[in-house]
């Protein structure tokens, strides 16, 4: 896979120059290697640079310039999140880097990757892209230092049985440009489903943690007794952040009671049961009830069961899970 990196630049005319590609970073899929470390998972490609001759070609700059890559900065995104967050490039060791006589350099990439962004990658491809391989795209941007070599006669020897005059040469910095991937073409990477599921993924640690993310539910257009349960939820979850658990249950009932307090025996069975069938209806009802065994203690003053911040969290986790899986059956 090639990924192409172009620079802009301005000639000795004035006129601006773009070098298309200035830098082809080459590699093939075997060469990415994958490994967990500290809770943190790294992916590894080992990659061929070329300082393309676009630089000389394109009139921008003289054959007697050397480049020198200064910095590289890069991300790996998922194929639907390309400016979220993702695998962040590590400085390479090697940097900075000289292209002169050789054209081509050896380079090791190693991106960062925070363990819930593996779940997240491996969700996003079992979800929407369920069967396939994953796709993720690669960004780059960095800066190319422009050195100019000349040469300047010895003017002391003059005479020819001084024998032929020495040559001083100097380097001097001639432009320092940018270097992008171009927002038009971002190269995305496949990787085989195959060779995600049985070599990298298991490498960068996958499963050995798992992170639950709450989603943030909206209580517009839904029935209103749901409308009423993500309220008195949301509620809920303030007085967790103040600390007060007990209250914060107490909420968590009034929630459960919005779908399943009196007459409202048969809810889930009447909006859940088209949609999902009998079996899932009664299974989500059964599951907020099971939630009274600390709600019913948590509304009575004289109960003496300690509602801590452990306790409240799972009720509060519970309930918006069951609540964000109806609201997305009901959309």
């Amino acid at each position: 896979m090639d990924v192409r990196l172009s620079a802009q630049s301005v000639n000795t005319q004035g006129h601006v120059v773009m070098i298309e590609p200035a830098l082809i970073i080459h590699f093939e899929l075997e060469q990415i290697v994958a490994q967990y470390v500290g809770e943190t998972a790294y992916l590894t490609i080992h990659t061929t640079m070329n300082m393309t001759d676009r630089w000389f070609t394109s009139q921008a700059y003289a054959d007697n310039c050397q480049m020198v890559l200064l910095d590289l900065h890069g991300t790996l995104l998922s194929g639907n999140n390309t400016y979220g967050q993702g695998g962040t490039l590590l400085s390479p060791e090697s940097l900075p880097l000289r292209f002169y006589e050789v054209r081509e350099q050896w380079v090791q990439l190693t991106f960062s990757c925070p363990s819930q962004y593996i779940q997240q990658l491996e969700q996003e491809r079992a979800t929407t892209m369920s069967g396939q391989d994953l796709r993720v795209t690669l960004r780059f941007w960095g800066t190319v230092m422009v050195i100019e070599h000349t040469s300047v006669p010895d003017s002391v020897r003059t005479s020819p049985d001084q024998g032929e005059p020495n040559a001083y040469r100097f380097q001097q910095v001639r432009d320092i440009v940018p270097l992008l991937t171009s927002p038009t073409a971002i190269p995305t990477l496949r990787i085989p489903r195959s060779d995600w599921l049985d070599r990298l993924l298991p490498a960068l640690g996958y499963g050995l943690r798992r992170f639950v993310v709450l989603p943030q539910l909206i209580d517009t257009q839904l029935p209103p007794e749901l409308k009423e349960a993500v309220q008195h939820l949301n509620t809920a979850r303030t007085l967790f952040d103040h600390e007060s658990y007990r209250e914060a249950i107490q909420l968590c009932r009034q929630s459960r009671d919005a779908l399943l307090g009196q007459n409202k025996t048969t809810w889930c069975q009447t909006y859940l049961g088209p949609v999902m069938g009998s079996e899932k209806a009664a299974m989500i009802d059964e599951s907020i009830r099971a939630l009274n065994h600390l709600g019913n203690p948590a509304s009575h003053g004289d109960s003496t069961i300690e509602i801590d911040r452990d306790a409240a969290e799972f009720v509060l986790g519970s309930l918006t899970l069951i609540l964000h899986y109806i609201e997305q059956k009901l959309k």
